[in-house]
């Protein structure tokens, strides 16, 4: 609180300094035209008494906005100045108090709202976002199904004389399937007192974004951890992996070599875009240290709009919670590829509802979050495509 009144004094303080100044400017030309006026009067005697004759004469006039009533006020040189609408108490009274409103400084009421930023401060909002979701291909559809083709073989070619038919065309055209039969989502049941004493937005400022980021953390799931996963296909079932370091064992650790083995398991020959990593902060950590066969770091830190971005081999590090530093027999603990090959159908939009009805006995409200989606990978590291993916597996004994 001290921090909000110190800011409503400096508000109020230099809002009156400025009121101040303003006045002593009107009250400055007031004297000047005064004295204008009063030579004028001394010098034209006849322009003097027809002002006078005018003085307080009402005028009408109609427009576009109705009828209106003027009344001649003063001797002002700046004659359309001359002229002031007759108002109203009820109106004269509405703008004054505009007027000195928009004059003196107003202290921050945070009975009604929050600020965004400080709400969001003390909460812990916006921790983390869905690694899946902000760099693979995402896509609206009206359709429970989508069924788009794929190449299933690449093109050869040869070279014939002229009258001799060139080689038969090798290109077969396969198709990938996202089928949205699922309801991703999740449900809070709030008390209504805590909504009702809530000091900022506490429906858009903390339970959607919570349920969303829930959302995103099933989607990453979904998309990196789990063969045969509710998502069509999961980076797990991508063909081309390595072990943890080569050998099996619970405890392997993360060398350069199963990194290398990764990083070229990728055909970078057919113009990929651009392939990152994706694993867990611990794995991070883990790779920080290590160096090639020539002692020199294979991880580059660069700073980048005020925070460090990591990159390995000269690829990006994203960090991904979801992805386990040792996870069980099978599971990726790294992932490597282009993120433009792996694509997520979303039918319609994220949806979020609110059910007062259900437990009102009990004075709560129930808030609905829920989207339908499907996540395929468009081109595994087969031999017939671009090897797009690839992955390393911890292998347990």
């Amino acid at each position: 609180m001290k921090t909000q009144e110190e800011l409503a004094g400096y508000i109020k303080e230099v809002s009156q300094q400025a009121t101040s100044e303003a006045v002593a400017r009107f009250e400055a030309r007031a004297a000047a035209q005064e004295e204008e006026i009063a030579k004028l009067k001394e010098t034209n005697v006849e322009w003097k008494a027809k002002m006078d004759a005018l003085q307080d004469k009402e005028f009408k006039a109609s427009g576009k906005f109705g009828e209106a009533t003027y009344k001649f006020k003063g001797y002002d040189t700046t004659f359309n100045r001359n002229f002031k609408a007759c108002l109203t108490e009820a109106d004269a009274d509405t703008i004054a108090k505009y007027i000195l409103d928009r004059a003196h400084g107003k202290s921050i009421d945070f009975s009604g709202v929050m600020p965004t930023f400080f709400g969001s401060t003390i909460m812990g909002l916006a921790e983390l976002k869905s690694s899946a979701l902000a760099n693979f291909n995402v896509f609206q559809t009206p359709m429970p199904i989508v069924k788009l083709p794929v190449k299933a073989v690449r093109e050869v070619s040869n070279s014939q004389p002229s009258g001799t038919a060139n080689t038969v065309s090798s290109i077969t055209v396969g198709q990938i399937t996202w089928t949205i039969d699922e309801r991703i989502g999740s449900y809070a049941e709030i008390r209504n007192d805590q909504l009702e004493d809530a000091s900022f937005d506490l429906v858009n400022g903390y339970i959607v974004p919570l349920m969303s980021e829930g959302i995103g953390q099933y989607v990453d799931d979904e998309a990196f951890n789990r063969a045969n996963s509710k998502f069509t296909s999961c980076i797990a079932d991508a063909t081309a992996s390595v072990t943890a370091s080569g050998t099996v064992a619970t405890a392997a650790a993360i060398t350069y070599d199963s990194l290398n083995t990764m990083f070229y398991s990728v055909e970078w020959e057919r113009g990929l875009g651009d392939c990152k990593w994706f694993g867990s902060r611990a794995t991070l950590k883990d790779i920080m240290g290590l160096t090639d066969d020539e002692g020199r770091p294979i991880m580059r830190t660069v700073p980048v709009n005020g925070k460090p971005v990591h990159y390995v081999f000269g690829a990006e590090y994203v960090i991904t919670p979801k992805i386990a530093n040792a996870p069980a027999n099978g599971k990726i603990r790294l992932a490597f590829g282009d993120p433009n090959h792996y694509t997520i159908f979303q039918r319609g939009y994220e949806q979020h509802l609110v059910n007062p009805y259900i437990l009102m006995k009990e004075d709560i409200t129930q808030f609905i979050c829920k989207v339908r989606m499907d996540g395929n990978i468009d081109d595994n590291a087969t031999p017939s495509s671009s090897g797009a993916w690839t992955t390393m597996k911890r292998v347990d004994a």
